[in-house]
């Protein structure tokens, strides 16, 4: 609820006085306490995925550098917390992407590269992954067409998810807390991606002279 308090008003013309109720509003609060995706992890070097919370409020102030930020207050299951935006993204898939977007996605653990134990013969995956938890990396560009998108996870890992399963978050151009792993496996794609366009261009070429 909003704090209200009354303001004793009185007129140029007599000296009656009345009483204005005034209304002073509360941060801004989410509707409906909105479901959302959000990192809990206080380490940049913890890679995890993220939980379900939901937006309590959003709050901006002016840094040091008399620049304006933002962040939210999030509710988990077992506490609250405040968060910059950049750990945050909500439940509901994205309807648009962008090049470079900071994304969580709900990738296939099926999909993810494993090895077998020469002891006891037994899968062991290189990855740990849970299917019904989004996990933090970064998208290419984006195939506009196409109903999956590249994913660079910030654990290395680089797989192909659907459309649905993907989340922008909630500052996507955003990339100061991608996995520096991403973003180095992302240059290297976008390096050999460069070269095939060039021998794609010469072989045109060559193509149209002979």
């Amino acid at each position: 609820m909003a704090n209200s308090c009354a303001i004793a008003i009185s007129s140029d013309e007599d000296e009656d006085v009345c009483l204005v109720s005034v209304t002073t509003p509360l941060p801004r609060q989410s509707d409906n306490k909105q479901q959302c995706w959000a990192d809990e992890s206080k380490s940049k070097y913890v890679i995890a995925p993220w939980k379900k919370c939901q937006l309590v409020s959003e709050q901006s102030f002016i840094n040091e550098n008399d620049e304006e930020e933002r962040s939210v207050t999030v509710r988990f299951d077992d506490q609250i917390m405040d968060l910059p935006k950049q750990k945050l993204t909500f439940a509901k898939p994205s309807e648009y992407f962008h090049s470079e977007a900071r994304v969580v996605a709900f990738r296939r653990s099926v999909d993810l590269p494993y090895i077998i134990d020469a002891d006891s013969c037994k899968i062991v995956p290189l990855y740990h992954s849970h299917d019904h938890l989004p996990y933090p990396g970064m998208l290419g560009a984006p195939d506009e067409n196409g109903f999956h998108q590249m994913i660079f996870f910030d654990d290395g890992h680089v797989q192909k998810v659907k459309n649905e399963d993907i989340r922008l978050v909630y500052d996507s151009e955003c990339l100061e807390h991608v996995h520096s792993n991403a973003k180095a496996y992302f240059k290297f794609y976008q390096s050999l991606e460069q070269i095939l366009r060039q021998r794609k261009n010469l072989l045109n070429l060559y193509l149209v002279n002979n």
